[in-house]
């Protein structure tokens, strides 16, 4: 038994530097995917809730174009997400220059938290 002790030893200590090696690799693979999750889009829905919360609002076009989605799309998620789910007072006008312009009011801000 002293024998395989022995031997048991002396297989695990060339296994050091690998395991070192793995751990280092480990880190570096964490890290780089910490870089990754940082560097990734916003989402669709954040991309539309970031347009619309302007001073100046976002057209409907403008929100097609950012999120690729159609019209019909565009002014669903309006409706069920910002409105619905989040509790955004999303107000629309019509200017002749620019066309539909959706923005969140102010107030809304104060409405959705009480």
């Amino acid at each position: 038994m002293s024998d395989q002790s022995k031997l048991t030893l002396t297989t695990t200590s060339p296994r050091q530097p690998i395991i070192a090696l793995a751990r280092k690799r480990i880190k570096l693979l964490k890290r780089l995917y910490q870089q990754i999750e940082a560097a990734k889009p916003a989402t669709k829905t954040e991309t539309l809730l970031k347009l619309i919360k302007r001073q100046r609002g976002a057209t409907l076009a403008e929100l097609q174009k950012a999120t690729g989605w159609q019209a019909h799309s565009v002014r669903g998620a309006i409706s069920g997400i910002l409105r619905i789910k989040l509790g955004l007072v999303v107000s629309y006008e019509d200017i002749s220059k620019r066309g539909c312009i959706y923005c969140v009011s102010q107030s809304a801000e104060h409405g959705a938290s009480e």
